[in-house]
């Protein structure tokens, strides 16, 4: 496996794990506590955001994290120069850790994060712009790596030469 697949695989696979852990923020939030019982634990806690929002950041997470664990794969066959296949790789991290931000940090931001401004879930707020301004940027990366990857796979498929 080469090196930006290696990368990408891995950070596809710690995506994956802040999934699993987002789950349990998500029964927490359902809940409205820690409750670890039968072990003498029971903290309650109220969680900003909404239901939604929570099983988002879990489920939005999973597939951020197969996303990039399938695309590690593709990358790895793409006939791609070495500078071309480490940046495609770079691009879908950078992605995949912007969207698990923009979906925790939704859960604090009124409008959702959706919009720069207020929009008719609410209004602004930092939370929201701290999530919707990299979300942007990250749905580009995103679009171009898996076009970078998709052309290498075609390049591959066609026997064209990756120099």
């Amino acid at each position: 496996m080469t090196h930006a697949a290696r990368n990408l695989l891995i950070h596809g696979l710690l995506v994956l794990t802040s999934a699993l852990l987002l789950g349990f923020v998500y029964m927490v939030f359902l809940v409205g506590a820690l409750d670890l019982r039968p072990l003498p634990m029971n903290i309650q806690i109220a969680l900003p955001g909404t239901e939604h929002g929570w099983r988002v950041a879990h489920v939005g997470s999973l597939l951020n994290g197969t996303f990039a664990v399938a695309l590690a794969f593709a990358l790895d066959k793409a006939l791609l120069t070495p500078r071309a296949r480490a940046w495609a790789g770079r691009l879908i991290v950078f992605a995949i850790w912007v969207n698990v931000g923009f979906y925790v940090l939704a859960n604090f931001a009124p409008n959702r994060a959706l919009s720069w401004n207020a929009n008719h879930f609410g209004e602004a707020s930092l939370a929201g712009m701290l999530a919707f301004v990299p979300a942007v940027f990250g749905t580009m990366t995103a679009i171009a790596g898996v076009v970078m990857i998709l052309i290498g796979v075609l390049r591959s498929k066609a026997g064209i030469d990756a120099g």
